[in-house]
């Protein structure tokens, strides 16, 4: 799976994202939903949903991913071509 990180509202061309490959789990202990929620919803200041409702039928779901590779891209040229060159970063 990938996950990217970036500034949705920089203009185009001028933005900086963080990429990651890794492997996501769907959280089914009610335990560790809760400690997901928790997190999330700390950032935006409210009460998160009810745990039970990521267990039942409700259609959300709760996943913990986890990053295998990292990195950033910066730019280059060849030959006057604009291209993009992927740098890893190490975890």
């Amino acid at each position: 799976m990938f996950v990217t990180i970036y500034d949705s509202t920089a203009k185009a061309g001028t933005g900086f994202g963080v990429y990651t490959q890794g492997k996501a789990y769907e959280l089914k202990n009610p335990k560790d939903i809760f400690l997901g929620l928790k997190e999330v919803y700390k950032r935006e200041k409210r009460h998160p949903y009810d745990v039970l409702k990521f267990l039942k039928k409700f259609p959300r779901r709760t996943y913990k991913f986890i990053p295998e590779k990292v990195w950033v891209n910066s730019d280059s040229e060849i030959e006057g071509n604009f291209i993009d060159v992927r740098t890893e970063l190490d975890l």
